[in-house]
């Protein structure tokens, strides 16, 4: 894997955190203005209320984006010669009716060094893995095929609290369903922008959403305190902030902005992003969405049918169809043939008995 570990495991901890809602709470949360400071300001179910008539303006969305390691945190430490030449982007579909498409690819020093095709039609999710560090072979050596969209980048760096990447709905449908008070505002180049926080049934982490007014009040900042998933003593604060909005096809999105982690022991990383193309309610070719064919020798696990096989092996045998009223028929003769059999033996005990009566008699 070419991505530093700690990276990676910042992005299975959000993960965690929006599919199943799994952290623990910071000591305090941040300091700023009171929510109730000024009477003029707007409340959640407005807030809501935005977001919601951005969301209605959405038939289909794809962004296509890189990002990289940012070199001021790689000047504050020490770093790697492949941190400095690693980069990644992504080109990620999202549609109305449930389809979704991630394109993945990472580079170093311009080469590429792993990919990933995920998607889905809305009814069945596909996975491909590519083999090969060097892509020697043009074949995918993994692939899954199963219920869910199975989506494993872009959660926090890029449109941070924006969408929860695993169920495929926006902040609107986050905020229903998981969303807590709005709990203070905060005075952002003069606009009062108002702070609310993700809760979760095991409330163990808690997640800061600074929403930008100027903007449909989409997430300017996004703040997460927590732990990562096998260290969970060790307290972690994940940041995200777009530094720049813009209007596709009339409607706002993040086009740049930059991650952080920041750990217990003072140290920090992070990585700028940057939309290098964003499609907004644009016509998407049906093709995206359908899977590839798959090469012989593939490794395929099926979660429909259960099984794990390689392309182009035999399928299992085929169990002969049954017809129910053929199979009551016959089951039916069976009976009524056991019934003479035992019919015949009582006759035929009957009859021995009588035999043997009559030979005692003479």
């Amino acid at each position: 894997m070419l991505a530093r570990p700690r990276v990676l495991l910042v992005v299975m901890a959000v993960a965690v955190f929006l599919g199943s809602g799994q952290g623990r709470l910071p000591a305090q949360a941040p300091a700023t203005k009171p929510a109730a400071e000024n009477t003029a300001d707007p409340d959640l179910d407005s807030i809501k209320a935005a977001l919601w008539e951005w969301r209605k303006k959405l038939v289909s969305v794809r962004v296509h984006y890189e990002w990289s390691f940012d070199p001021d945190t790689l000047s504050a430490r020490e770093s790697t010669a492949s941190e400095r030449s690693y980069r990644e982007t992504l080109d990620r579909i999202w549609t109305v009716d449930g389809r979704g498409r991630a394109d993945r690819t990472k580079y170093r020093d311009e080469k590429i060094i792993e990919r990933r095709l995920d998607m889905t039609n809305g009814v069945r999710g596909y996975t491909f893995v590519p083999a090969g560090p060097d892509f020697t072979e043009e074949r995918p050596e993994d692939v899954y095929i199963g219920d869910q969209f199975m989506f494993t980048t872009g959660r926090l760096q890029v449109d941070p609290g924006m969408w929860n990447p695993e169920k495929l709905v926006w902040l609107p449908e986050i905020l229903e369903n998981r969303g807590g008070p709005l709990v203070f505002f905060d005075e952002i180049d003069g606009t009062r922008c108002p702070v609310v926080k993700l809760v979760s049934e095991q409330p163990k982490s808690i997640y800061f959403l600074t929403l930008d007014p100027r903007h449909d009040y989409l997430p300017l900042r996004a703040r997460l305190h927590g732990s990562i998933p096998d260290r969970p003593y060790r307290p972690t604060i994940w940041q995200s902030e777009v530094t720049e909005f813009k209007q596709f096809s009339g409607v706002w999105y993040p086009s740049a902005g930059h991650f952080k982690s920041i750990w217990e022991e003072g140290t920090y990383s992070g990585i700028i992003w940057k939309m290098i193309d964003v499609q907004i309610n644009e016509p998407l070719e049906a093709s995206l969405f359908e899977p590839p064919q798959i090469p012989l020798g593939t490794k395929v696990s099926d979660a429909f049918t259960g099984r794990t096989y390689r392309q182009g092996d035999p399928p299992p045998p085929t169990p002969a169809p049954t017809n129910p009223a053929a199979a009551r028929l016959s089951f039916q003769r069976k009976l009524l043939a056991a019934a003479l059999v035992i019919i015949l033996l009582a006759a035929a005990l009957s009859f021995f008995n009588r035999q043997s009566r009559r030979s005692g008699c003479a």
